[in-house]
């Protein structure tokens, strides 16, 4: 058995020992860190300003910006290796006369150097005479959670499935996602079974590209070790399933009722900043503006560091304001420290337990502060669900998506046409085509163009709204196949409408959701089931080598399968707490894009089951930014 550590824990491991402790051990003083764009967004999703003074760090600069002189201070630069940022750095070692730091440089890149811009830096004595370390680290992934990861490439659904690249390939994102995923298993010291959907284009290519990238690191890096190996056998070799976006063009449209997914799909976030109102009832001493006055916004890190937000994110909307609102109550009643609110209750306190109080009080009110926090985040929450309507739309999407209402019962085709051209004229235009684009997905080609018509009629739509719908609609189409069971067109969920009612669809039995409005399974948790139950068919996800003959399902994993696991109880012994897990790890990663709902189902299954699994992609998507990319496409 095998623990875990979390990907947030291997990268901050990485960056401690290989970036800072390697300087601290070098140069006795403070330091400067200077980033570029990337080393910026490396360096925040794994450690905090704590973390760096305690590295003696006492400042973070950006490199594309004018900065002031600290000549006293040794320099760690920790950037990407492109050619602007490196051109960036040899300007500030050109002219003697503005030199910004001490004559101390760590030069540290996030990944491989390409020979012709290392030969750039080479060529600058200045530097070379002040050059302690120069170092690839390896970590070109954004880790904002202990089990999903990102590659931070913005617009990739874009890049990757424009019409001039998606056959060809041709495109520099591809070849990024690559780069990026090598260094990833490097930073992991993972060498994977690869595998991929037997008719993805674009997830076959990369696949291959992938296996020759890491084919090639091996050989040209004797002394990297990887887990499996005949000296590191902790734990076997990983499986490394690449998807393609357009195998599940549904998830990221369906309305989600659980507290993560509605946070990033209905109010203000930017990466992992959460900005939201403050009730006026609500606010406290603090809570002002620049000029004194009352400010009605306040902004909030969503992340791993809050133990609030990673015990209550996949959970459904409504348990997150029930168990919410009564652990506030239950906090307030039973901790000492909320008797010195109390003035007759403090006033019959021993010394020792005064004593007690106050030592709780700034855990008990940053507790309180937290909870409080979430509540009204919540409330946000359903206060949006309220205004759109979410309730009927929501339900509408998962009948589609999963062809069952939430009785279980099959409903006539006809039916869905007149409730859907019923509620279309009275919701907000990225809900009309949520719901118009879920609807052509998941019945395949068989509404009658009359219907089509009826919804475009409905909602009235403008020509590039309408270009979105076409797009959806277009990415989706796949090659036929031929099926003794369905004689239409094949697709990633088979066809749902067959005749005059809904066709149920498969794997829906995964669901451990006691709400029907969460009842739709996403492609993605389909797969990793599959997977860390050793039943993938190597058919349809051939591996790019060959792949070892698995281990049939244990009993333990098909008990725990489908489990129900309750957290009602705060406990800090919790969050150290680290699970054991057999095997090798199981990672899952979509090109073009991963929704909120398909990070969850990864974290469901593991929680219940004894295979650690990872989730990754090139970007993670919000409703919002997959409308706006699919848009654009071209």
């Amino acid at each position: 058995m095998s623990s875990s550590e979390g990907l947030r824990n291997l990268v901050h491991q990485r960056l401690h020992k290989d970036v800072f402790e390697n300087a601290c051990s070098k140069w006795n003083g403070w330091m400067i860190l200077v980033v570029d764009g990337e080393g910026m967004r490396m360096i925040s999703s794994a450690m905090g300003m704590y973390d760096l003074m305690e590295h003696r760090v006492t400042t973070v600069e950006n490199l594309d910006m004018k900065r002031a002189p600290f000549k006293d201070m040794a320099v760690i630069y920790l950037i990407s290796p492109t050619a602007e940022s490196i051109q960036s750095i040899i300007d500030d070692w050109t002219d003697e006369s503005k030199r910004l730091y001490a004559n101390t440089i760590f030069l540290n890149f996030l990944y491989r150097v390409p020979d012709h811009l290392l030969a750039k830096i080479k060529e600058c004595r200045n530097i070379l005479k002040r050059l302690k370390v120069c170092n690839e680290v390896n970590v070109n992934v954004v880790v904002k959670e202990s089990h999903s990861f990102h590659l931070d490439m913005k617009s990739s659904l874009n890049n990757i499935y424009d019409s001039k690249n998606r056959d060809s390939g041709a495109s520099d994102c591809e070849q990024d996602v690559v780069n990026k995923l090598v260094t990833f298993f490097a930073t992991l010291n993972e060498y994977p079974y690869i595998r991929y959907k037997n008719d993805s284009i674009v997830a076959s290519r990369i696949a291959r590209k992938v296996q020759d990238a890491m084919n090639n690191f091996t050989r040209t890096n004797s002394t990297w070790w990887y887990y499996g190996d005949t000296k590191h056998n902790s734990r076997e070799r990983c499986t490394f399933v690449l998807l393609d976006r357009n195998e599940d063009m549904i998830s990221p449209l369906i309305h989600e009722l659980t507290y993560q997914a509605m946070v990033y799909d209905l109010l203000e976030m930017d990466d992992d900043k959460l900005t939201y109102k403050i009730p006026e009832n609500s606010k406290e001493k603090g809570d002002e503006g620049e000029e004194g006055e009352d400010s009605d916004k306040k902004d909030v890190l969503l992340n791993d560091n809050d133990e609030v937000w990673v015990e209550f994110r996949h959970k459904h909307i409504a348990d997150v304001m029930q168990t919410v609102s009564k652990r506030i109550t239950d906090v307030v009643n039973t901790n000492k420290a909320s008797k010195l609110q109390n003035t007759d209750e403090n006033k019959n306190m021993s010394v020792s337990e005064l004593a007690s109080a106050l030592k709780s009080l700034p855990e008990y009110r940053e507790l309180v502060s937290k909870l409080n926090q979430h509540m009204h985040v919540a409330n946000e929450c359903f206060s949006k669900y309220n205004e759109q309507q979410l309730g009927e739309l929501g339900e509408l999407e998962q009948t589609l998506a999963t062809g069952q209402d939430e009785d279980g019962k099959t409903p006539k085709l006809l039916d869905l046409v007149e409730e859907i051209a019923a509620i279309l004229p009275t919701i907000p235009n990225h809900n009309k085509l949520r719901l118009i684009c879920t609807a052509l997905l998941a019945q395949c080609g068989s509404l009658e163009d009359e219907h089509i018509d009826q919804f475009f009629e409905a909602a009235s739509l403008s020509k590039s709204e309408k270009g979105i719908i076409d797009n959806i609609t277009n990415l989706n189409k796949k090659p036929e196949e031929p099926n003794e069971n369905n004689t239409g067109t094949a697709t990633m969920l088979g066809a749902m409408f067959g005749g005059k009612k809904l066709q149920k669809v498969a794997n829906q039995t995964l669901s451990n959701s006691e709400y029907a409005s969460c009842r739709y399974v996403t492609k993605v948790k389909t797969v990793l089931d599959a997977m860390v139950n050793d039943r993938l068919s190597q058919d349809i996800y051939p591996g790019t080598q060959p792949l070892p003959t698995f281990k049939t399902t244990t009993a333990a994993s098909v008990r725990t399968r489908g489990a129900s696991v309750k957290n009602t109880k705060w406990s800090r012994e919790k969050k150290n707490k680290k699970k054991s897990y057999t095997g090798g790890r199981q990672i899952v990663f979509i090109i073009g894009g991963m929704c909120m709902s398909e990070l969850r189902g990864g974290y469901e299954l593991m929680e219940n089951g004894e295979k650690e699994i990872l989730v990754g992609s090139t970007e993670f998507l919000s409703p919002e930014n997959y409308l706006k990319q699919l848009k654009n496409l071209s």
